[in-house]
């Protein structure tokens, strides 16, 4: 799933107003520009992506953006 990536890699700086993405919301609005940055590497993200977490991304993205499903995960 993106959320915990997208959690650890990018809320600990986007974290406020419209860029918040602690939310499902705000990061969906954000999504194309997020996939942009992590393909082009441009992004630190706390650190370099690997391969796997770029490919998540791009997953992700074709996806449609899809929210989490997780059942234990608050909305």
């Amino acid at each position: 799933m993106i959320q915990p990536l997208i959690e650890e890699r990018c809320a600990s700086c986007h974290y406020q107003g419209s860029e918040n993405m602690r939310t499902y919301e705000t990061t969906k609005m954000h999504a194309y520009g997020i996939y942009r940055e992590v393909m082009s590497g441009n992004k630190s993200m706390q650190g370099r992506l690997t391969s796997a977490e770029k490919k998540l991304f791009e997953a992700w993205h074709i996806a449609g953006e899809p929210r989490c499903q997780d059942p234990n995960r608050k909305k």
